[in-house]
């Protein structure tokens, strides 16, 4: 099957195609490694800091890349911290919201890793671990998904006017009208301070 044929959530293949890109572009490393020797500093082979993902970006073969590496780390997350599902529902990646706060957890941790960091770190981790703890707490408190998907509650609470702006962007009725007003603002502040005023 080719790209072009697969259905839109079918992403199995593009995943396949991701790990064998990035095993061939590691492949050089390796030999690199050998020839150079092992580092001088231990430290050196920490995980090194993955950048920051911007979710609005992503084709959706990263997102689908994305997704199983923040699958895994949620779940060790939950497993570990023994997370009831009032804090994060089987039902997690269905929300956007909850996809964004977990993963800024996981780059926070993932930089806490990085070479040269102190154990007073992971302290800080722990602050941010509680924090997102807390606001999943809260998002989730909204919404009807503690045993299962609830896409009715979960479409509920959106409001009318972000969901024309998520859907259609500067295409959208919303993002028009407010960008109308808010050029008239500008015309009538410019109009008051004429020239000279500040």
């Amino acid at each position: 099957m080719t790209p072009d044929e697969s259905e839109p959530e079918d992403w199995e293949w593009q995943v396949d195609e991701l790990v064998v890109s990035a095993e061939e572009s590691t492949a050089g490393d390796d030999d690199q490694q050998a020839i150079a020797g092992p580092p001088a500093d231990a430290r050196a082979e920490a995980p090194a800091i993955t950048g920051l993902v911007d979710w609005w970006s992503l084709t959706p073969a990263q997102r689908a890349s994305e997704l199983a590496a923040l699958r895994l780390f949620v779940g060790r997350l939950v497993a570990v911290y023994r997370w009831d599902s009032s804090t994060v529902p089987a039902c997690w990646e269905e929300h956007e919201a909850a996809i964004r706060m977990l993963d800024s957890l996981r780059q926070s941790y993932l930089s806490a890793l990085s070479p040269g960091m102190g154990g007073s770190v992971m302290v800080a981790w722990h602050r941010d671990l509680a924090f997102v703890r807390a606001e999943l707490r809260e998002y989730f408190a909204g919404l009807a998904c503690r045993t299962r998907h609830d896409p009715d509650s979960y479409a509920a609470a959106l409001q009318s006017w972000a969901k024309d702006i998520d859907e259609h962007g500067r295409a959208s009725d919303t993002w028009i009208k407010g960008q109308e007003r808010a050029y008239q603002a500008y015309q009538r502040q410019a109009r008051d301070l004429g020239p000279g005023r500040s």
